[in-house]
């Protein structure tokens, strides 16, 4: 199977064509020392959804990237509260591609990662069928049931 007949299935999909499960999916190792003390720690996704069928193709996603995430389009949510989190599409368990996704409204909804862009914030067009599967896969209650509709009211444009 080709990268693009990956994304394909993605980009063609809705979330009931998947099986979410809760979990600690290892992203990467972390080590260092931390107080003197040598540490070694797990970077873990905390949900994974696998693709019903076919599944060899997947997805994972929650590894922390910046655990105090701060832009302006996200503090118009009630909790401006925000993170970024990786995730990866995954074919037998390898990572095949990923994004940056932010967690935002106090870990209520997750969307891909705007850029700014000649002083407007922006998610490209195509970037809109992985942003939908993967905010309705993660949507964890609120007012907004659409990724449009929260791009909206946080001024951010799908170019």
């Amino acid at each position: 199977m080709t990268l693009q007949q990956i994304r394909n299935i993605v980009d063609n999909s809705v979330s009931s064509d998947w099986h979410k499960i809760e979990g600690n999916i290892i992203e990467r190792w972390e080590w260092g020392q931390q107080n003197g003390q040598n540490y070694t720690q797990p970077i873990s996704h905390d949900m994974l959804a696998v693709f019903k069928s076919d599944v060899d193709v997947s997805m994972a996603w929650g590894a922390v990237i910046c655990d105090a995430f701060s832009e302006p389009w996200h503090k118009k949510l009630p909790d401006p509260s925000a993170k970024s989190v990786l995730v990866v599409l995954r074919h037998n368990g390898a990572k095949v591609d990923d994004w940056t996704f932010v967690n935002v409204d106090g870990g209520r909804y997750i969307v891909p990662l705007p850029h700014f862009n000649n002083g407007a914030y922006e998610i490209p067009v195509d970037m809109m069928p992985l942003g939908n599967l993967v905010f309705d896969l993660y949507s964890a209650g609120g007012v907004h049931s659409d990724l449009s509709v929260l791009l909206s009211c946080c001024g951010v444009k799908v170019v």
